[in-house]
């Protein structure tokens, strides 16, 4: 596991190959990291927490040599910073009584990272006798269990699991947020990053840049490519990855955001509204740059009511109940049953028809009665889900009719999805509409919401839509904002920054815009294949040309050729490969014999089919 977040490296020595142990070591090293590690036994294991040098680390607790479990436990101290990490690997499931005694009689902060290899429904799996006491001890200790969803083991490419967990003090709980990360950096098991937001903010920003050095090495080493190149944008470009360092910082925020968003169940604040914990310059700083960015403040955004409600039953909802909810049926079918599905079932029911709408211009919220209408501009970060829901709160709001039951027609699907399977963790903007509707259910009025497909003909979603397109920079304005919307579009926008950072440099004129790895791991048959086309890509792939510039090769010229033997001269130019050449141009319907390393990868990466020509006709070309 890695939890680079606070430059700190947490992981499992399970290679049976002490080279690679070495390399991954020698890396940190040169990361200026200090490594804490247990011996590597006869049978593999071993454990490393690697820290930054300039931070005070000594092991406190260790068990070595049992081919059960092992445990490395390591405080932590830096001016103001004191708290404990522990590394655990249990091979054949952890068993708690091992090692009880030492977590009971810790009184810090503490981090716990592990390979339990232990399955219980609390985290998604089958139950076990071993995971039982785990978690007996675990509702009795002062711990909280970070991951519970995403799986964080692979044991083929069809099958995952949960095996590896991450604990923390409940002290610290509501400062820390999780991920399972998006890279496996070529092993079976998916690390884990947490980041403690008033931890990382005392980091300067020289700690935050050591994180992007271990990133670098980090997909050096799982791309397969030489420690000495390529440059970091075209290898996040190629990982598909945003910059760690901003995404630290992005987590960061994005752990305050939270804190707003849930405020009457949040630790920072004492009472809605006013805030309990005394924020660092740089955490105000970072807040309130982030949000003049949005062009929003912290009170525009949604939070949870002060009495959520999590009732499923909140209220009727129809989403595949009649007839004309099928949208395969032709729109003249649709609108007829609807009609007749009116009268029939709600005849008495006062209808509202409510719409989202969203363009390049703005975003709006727009509802229609037989009495009266509405629309109003929202935050253009919203997303349509956001509008929709929105649109059916307003509606409550402004267009139903006292003592009357009421029927809302909508669009969305999803929205009313989410409500009909409201829980804590829902968008928050679906807790303010179940709490409207438990409103209006305590005045003894019924609201129903009614599915109905989009654009089939229904009269009263069409007007609804036609309204809510019309909307105008003079339309009134509300500035209701859903967190979760900015932290999509704050992610969105670290993830632009990966792309913008290698549209600027030098290899998006040599290599041309290129996929990333995620997508060529679908084409490709296995890891070697991966790394192959990672190299290609990168053009590190080793050549007399190519090593020369780096002074390990006498002659970077082709004998053939008398030209620099790089890849590109293998591939596009050297005499030696010309039927080769002939051939695979004409599968890869190269019409041109003279084209550019970037045209060839376009044509190469256009699907899996031109792929796995290219890859098979490799092996008549002289490379590694």
């Amino acid at each position: 596991m890695v939890t680079s977040r606070l430059a700190l490296t947490y992981c499992k020595l399970v290679s049976h190959l002490h080279t690679c142990r070495d390399k991954f070591a020698e890396s940190l090293q040169t990361c200026s990291a200090s490594l804490l590690q247990t011996k590597i036994a006869i049978w593999g294991g071993g454990l490393l927490i690697g820290i930054p040098k300039n931070i005070s680390g000594r092991v406190i607790y260790s068990i070595e040599n049992d081919p059960n479990l092992e445990v490395l436990a390591v405080e932590i101290q830096s001016k103001n910073l004191n708290f404990i990490i522990i590394n655990i690997y249990a091979p054949h499931g952890f068993n708690i009584a091992s090692i009880k005694r030492f977590l009971d009689s810790l009184s810090i902060p503490t981090f716990i990272f592990g390979d339990f290899n232990l399955h219980h429904p609390l985290w998604g799996s089958s139950q076990s006798s071993l995971s039982e006491n785990f978690v007996d001890w675990l509702n009795d200790s002062d711990f909280s269990l970070l991951n519970t969803s995403a799986p964080t083991h692979i044991s083929n490419p069809h099958t995952s699991s949960i095996t590896d967990l991450t604990l923390c003090s409940a002290s610290i709980y509501n400062e820390i947020d999780c991920y399972v990360f998006d890279c496996t950096f070529e092993s079976d098991h998916i690390p884990i990053v947490i980041s403690c937001s008033p931890i990382i903010n005392k980091f300067s920003e020289t700690h935050l840049k050591s994180c992007n050095v271990i990133q670098t090495t980090s997909l050096r080493i799982a791309l397969g490519v030489p420690i000495w190149t390529p440059n970091i944008n075209n290898l996040l470009k190629l990982a598909g990855q945003e910059i760690l360092s901003g995404k630290i910082k992005r987590l960061a925020i994005q752990f305050f955001i939270k804190q707003i968003e849930t405020q009457p169940f949040s630790a920072l604040f004492h009472t809605p509204d006013r805030i309990h914990s005394q924020l660092v310059v740089k955490e105000v700083e970072s807040l309130r740059i982030t949000f003049r960015n949005l062009n929003c403040i912290p009170d525009h955004i949604i939070s949870l009511p002060i009495f959520p409600h999590s009732n499923p039953n909140v209220c009727e909802i129809f989403l595949k109940d009649f007839y004309f909810q099928n949208k395969e049926l032709p729109s003249s079918i649709i609108s007829s049953d609807f009609i007749e599905c009116i009268q029939r079932f709600f005849p008495n029911h006062f209808i509202i028809a409510t719409d989202g709408s969203k363009s390049h211009c703005h975003t709006s919220i727009a509802g229609f009665s037989c009495l009266q209408q509405f629309c109003y501009r929202i935050h253009p970060i919203n997303s349509v889900f956001t509008a929709e829901v929105l649109a059916i709160c307003q509606a409550l709001d402004e267009l139903v009719i006292p003592e009357t039951d009421i029927l809302i027609l909508s669009y969305s699907f999803s929205a009313l999805s989410s409500l009909k399977n409201i829980s804590f963790h829902s968008p928050k903007v679906i807790h303010r509409l179940a709490a409207k509707i438990h409103i209006r259910k305590n005045l003894n009025q019924k609201i129903a919401l009614l599915w109905v497909p989009g654009h089939s003909g229904i009269s009263w979603n069409e007007k609804a839509d036609s309204i809510a397109k019309k909307v105008s920079d003079f339309s009134p304005y509300i500035d209701w904002i859903a967190s979760e919307d900015i932290l999509s579009h704050l992610k969105k926008q670290s993830f632009q920054k990966t792309e913008e950072n290698y549209h600027k440099s030098k290899y998006q004129l040599l290599i041309g815009n290129i996929p990333g790895i995620q997508t060529i791991s679908k084409w490709t048959a296995n890891r070697v294949q991966d790394r192959l086309i990672a190299r290609i890509i990168s053009k590190t792939i080793t050549t007399p040309g190519l090593l020369s510039r780096f002074n390990l090769h006498p002659d970077p010229l082709c004998r053939v050729c008398n030209e620099i033997n790089d890849i590109s001269h293998i591939l596009l130019r050297c005499q030696k490969y010309a039927s080769v050449r002939v051939t695979l141009w004409r599968k890869l319907n190269i019409v041109s014999a003279n084209i550019t390393y970037d045209v060839l990868l376009s044509h190469v990466l256009v699907n899996k089919n031109q792929l796995l020509i290219f890859v098979q006709t490799l092996k008549y070309f002289d490379i590694d």
